[in-house]
């Protein structure tokens, strides 16, 4: 098992907390951060990257609109994902986005989710 740290955001259907793991930094060591005090690098790692809420069975993702072209500082916002008819499914009901397809916008329940802090 390798390490890698974690950052929690809220799922946008219910509320709960969401695990992203990164291995983004140099020497990842089971650390835990908000998308409000994680470090821009581990920010970056997991925009675009849709996971699954186990509390809810509702999939999202973290965009910045403005990614690929990433300031210093990313500002991700949790939008909402359709759900895929061909994801992946652990015997312990962990689902994972399949590995095969990219994810893009057409994937998004909305076309545009909102900027971060409310910019247009």
């Amino acid at each position: 098992m390798g390490l890698f740290d974690s950052v929690y955001a809220d799922c946008p259907h219910c509320g709960k907390p969401v695990e992203f793991q990164t291995k983004a930094d140099e020497a990842p060591y089971m650390r835990r951060y908000t998308l409000e005090d994680a470090p821009d690098h581990m920010l970056q790692d997991i925009l675009n990257k849709p996971h699954h809420c186990q509390a809810c069975d509702g999939w999202f993702a973290l965009l910045d609109q403005r990614f690929p072209i990433v300031p210093p500082r990313p500002a991700p916002i949790a939008a909402k994902v359709k759900t895929p008819t061909d994801c992946g499914v652990h015997e312990q009901g962990f689902k994972w986005w399949p590995w095969e397809r990219r994810f893009t916008v057409a994937d998004l329940e909305t076309a545009t989710p909102p900027l971060p802090n409310g910019e247009r």
